[in-house]
């Protein structure tokens, strides 16, 4: 999916300049704050085009609340139905709570994974064990809940992305997009915030507004409750028995029971490309005996029946016992 642009023209790029002096900004801290680099601020204040994503890095730079007003013609208008072939396009999230929902995950999530693996890529040439408060400019960081910022090291990022990534496929075979963990619940927000500006900038989107089921406020309505905001975003200090402190309701083991069950359900419907995309996405989170080294063992079975019976198969524990031979009947029905 094409990057979109707002176009540069002299009025914003004055804009820019103005608000960085009227602050008392110099270009490199400016650029700092934004997450940008001082050769693209120096464009943005010379007129040059703005990529959408970073709008809100700006705002947050200069201190505005929304980013200024263009005209229609200078910025990259997007097509709803060409985001509808977008491969992280919600059917479930369009069909219940409208176009804007879905949109907001397909390109909130585009540009979510970009800053991630952003992050991510400054943050491997660092000691293991850094996070993302220590980098110069960190793309997330201001984005995430305050109280966890020493935690968010190279593991919770990757860990970031492969949930993401699982979503993503989740939203492309239209199963229910509900969030089975906090880490899942984080990155619906963010998704959402993320796309929030985009959104707004486009006429075409826009027009879903009047639909009753195009709401801002989806992803609350798709969560049940405002927990996310009220726990995580709030001036409170949560324990490590809370369940929306990051370390434990991340890692319940609800999770993977939650993703076992919608797996079961979309066998039949996946590509063997997705199939092993969401392996390797989710052997992240699998317990550490499947990542072990196999070992294989010789088990003998009676069976007086015509022709033999020769070749490799996963046996239940209850049938490896260390016995080197057995006699049941149950274990050639199961084979």
């Amino acid at each position: 999916m094409a990057q979109k642009t707002i176009q540069g023209n002299q009025v914003l790029a004055r804009q820019i300049r103005s608000r960085r002096s009227e602050l008392g900004l110099t270009i490199e801290e400016a650029s700092s704050r934004a997450g940008v680099g001082t050769k693209t601020w120096c464009r943005y204040e010379a007129g040059g085009s703005i990529r959408i994503d970073k709008c809100k890095g700006i705002c947050r730079a200069l201190n505005w609340i929304v980013f200024p007003e263009s005209d229609a013609e200078t910025y990259e208008t997007i097509s709803v139905q060409e985001y509808k072939t977008h491969e992280a396009w919600s059917p479930f999230l369009e069909n219940t709570y409208g176009t804007r929902a879905a949109m907001a995950f397909a390109a909130g999530s585009d540009i979510l994974s970009d800053h991630i693996n952003e992050d991510l890529a400054e943050l491997v040439s660092m000691p293991a064990g850094s996070h993302l408060g220590q980098l110069s400019v960190s793309w997330l960081c201001s984005d995430l809940p305050e109280q966890f910022v020493m935690h968010y090291d190279y593991d919770f990022l990757y860990r970031m992305k492969c949930t993401l990534q699982n979503m993503r496929t989740r939203a492309k075979y239209g199963y229910p997009m509900t969030a089975h963990s906090v880490m899942e619940e984080l990155l619906l927000y963010l998704c959402n915030e993320e796309a929030s500006m985009l959104i707004e900038l486009n006429d075409e989107i826009n027009r879903f507004e009047d639909d009753d089921t195009a709401s801002e406020e989806w992803v609350f309505d798709l969560l049940g409750d405002s927990d996310i905001l009220s726990w995580l975003y709030a001036d409170m200090y949560l324990d490590a028995e809370h369940p929306y402190h990051f370390f434990t309701g991340m890692t319940s083991n609800s999770i993977q029971n939650k993703t076992n069950e919608w797996r079961d359900n979309m066998i039949g419907k996946l590509k063997w490309e997705d199939v092993y995309l969401l392996w390797n996405n989710e052997s992240y989170n699998f317990p550490k005996i499947l990542s072990d080294p196999m070992t294989a063992k010789t088990v003998f079975v009676e069976y007086d029946g015509d022709g033999y019976i020769y070749g490799f198969d996963w046996l239940q524990n209850k049938y490896s016992t260390g016995k080197e031979r057995t006699d049941t009947k149950e274990l050639l029905w199961d084979f």
